[in-house]
C-alpha cells in the first residue's frame, strides 16, 4: 500500500516513495528514498507539528530488525545520534505509543540538509 506524501509528510522531508505494512491496527510507514543529512539528528512531531517528547529513535542493524542503539526525543522532539566512522547509511525506526512507526534511511554528507524533520501519523 502506498501512502500519498501530502497525507503524512506535508511539512516533513521530501520523499520519492512511501511504503506501509499493516500490523494489528498499526501501520509501519517507510520512507524508501535515502535522505541525505549532515548529522544523524532531527525532530519528531505529530501531524499538527507539535513536538513529540519521549519518542523512541532506534538505529536498526543490517537485517532491518535488530536494534543497534536507541534514544528518546527530548521535550522539543529533538534527537541526535553520534556518527560511526565506518557507517554510511543508517536505518532509523521512530516509534511512540498511539502513532504509526516510521522507518527512514539516512546517509550523512557535508552537502546534506541540517536535520531531519519527521512526522508520525496517529495510529487507527
Amino acid at each position: 500500500m502506498t501512502l500519498p506524501i501530502s497525507r503524512s509528510f506535508a511539512t516533513a522531508i521530501a520523499v520519492a516513495g512511501l511504503a506501509s505494512v499493516a500490523l494489528a491496527g498499526v501501520e509501519t510507514v517507510e520512507i524508501q528514498k535515502v535522505q541525505v543529512v549532515r548529522t544523524v539528528s532531527g525532530t519528531v512531531s505529530d501531524p499538527g507539528g507539535v513536538p513529540l517528547a519521549g519518542a523512541i529513535v532506534a538505529e536498526l542493524g543490517a537485517d532491518g530488525k535488530t536494534v543497534v542503539r536507541s534514544i528518546q526525543t527530548d521535550k522539543s522532539g529533538h534527537f541526535s545520534l553520534s556518527r560511526r566512522s565506518h557507517q554510511k547509511i543508517y536505518s532509523l525506526k521512530i516509534s511512540m505509543d498511539g502513532f504509526n512507526p516510521l522507518i527512514v534511511h539516512v546517509r550523512t554528507s557535508v552537502w546534506g540538509k541540517k536535520v531531519l524533520k519527521l512526522q508520525l501519523e496517529i495510529s487507527t
